[in-house]
């Protein structure tokens, strides 16, 4: 956690000490920096606030503020928001595709998902998502080795990150699939893990049930452009 959280640190300690010792810094430098300095700070937001949550193990104690949300434009912001690695992204969701679900957290599981995807899966990722009787089913898929046997129960768990445990090297804080899990029971829903049948590595699955519709693309409101960490 401590390596996790030290790198926006000084990130943002270090832009905010140039925009405050250096006045001639031009103007389109300093609105790089506080942008970096913005986007760091909501990631630790994110990571403190994650860190609370899982501290009370208890999905149920989590607030969501559901609405109806087409599904295909929180896929495209998450991937514009996570960190993919150098992979490849490809999609594959239902047209028109909409759910009653609290559009942030989703954004969250799908950011988490695919930044792992990112991070350990090779050079592709595929995110699937349907309507499948009444519920909403969303799969991660990626082209690397998988999960190890050993580690497919316990990587739910919290500051679980498997083989790569003692590995700071690798970034991550073992919080994610945790938080992924925790979303998903708190929409009354699951999270599971099988092999790809598609692209032969992991495939993460979200299964989330409530009312599930095919919409017309201008019939609601786009998600929120708010960057998740």
């Amino acid at each position: 956690i401590s390596h996790e959280l030290r790198t926006p640190l000084t990130a943002t300690v270090g832009f905010a000490s140039l925009l405050q010792e250096d006045p001639k810094v031009d103007l389109k430098q300093r609105i790089e920096m506080i942008n970096v300095v913005v986007e760091q700070t909501t990631y630790l937001e994110r990571i403190v606030q994650d860190l609370l949550l899982l501290a009370n193990d208890d999905p149920s104690r989590m607030t969501l503020h559901t609405a109806e949300w087409r599904i295909e434009p929180l896929v495209e912001h998450a991937i514009l928001s996570a960190t993919l690695g150098g992979a490849n992204v490809a999609t594959d969701v239902e047209l028109g595709l909409a759910a009653f679900v609290d559009a942030d957290r989703l954004q969250q599981i799908l950011v988490n998902l695919i930044t792992n995807a990112g991070r350990y899966g090779g050079e592709s990722c595929l995110v699937v998502a349907r309507g499948v009787q009444g519920q909403l089913v969303i799969e991660v898929h990626d082209s690397g080795p998988g999960v190890p046997k050993k580690y497919e129960l316990t990587m739910w768990d919290r500051f679980e990150r498997g083989p790569n445990r003692y590995n700071a090297a690798v970034p991550g804080t073992g919080i994610g699939l945790a938080m992924v899990k925790s979303i998903a029971v708190a929409h009354g829903g699951r999270a599971t893990y099988r092999t790809s049948e598609r692209l032969g590595g992991a495939c993460f699955t979200v299964e989330v049930p409530g009312r599930v519709s095919v919409v017309k693309p201008t019939a609601i409101v786009p998600a929120s452009t708010t960057a998740i960490g």
